[in-house]
């Protein structure tokens, strides 16, 4: 049994739990950074894990941004 399922938690919640934790770590650094300090950001994100998960953390990190204005 891995450690995530012998804590209650299945693999997909683990994920959708750090990528939520992404996001908001995604909102603070450009409110506290600028737009800048975020391109660069996704750009070492889409190196390391592809366009498609930058894109989904950046549209989902400029989904809470409009939210919260």
């Amino acid at each position: 049994m891995t450690e995530s399922h012998s804590n209650g938690m299945a693999q997909e919640d683990v994920e959708a739990y750090r990528h939520n934790c992404e996001v908001r770590d995604v909102v603070c650094k450009y409110r506290t950074k600028g737009a800048d300090s975020v391109k660069k950001y996704l750009l070492l994100v889409e190196k390391a894990r592809g366009s498609q998960s930058a894109e989904r953390l950046r549209n989902d990190a400029l989904n809470m941004i409009n939210r919260r204005t």
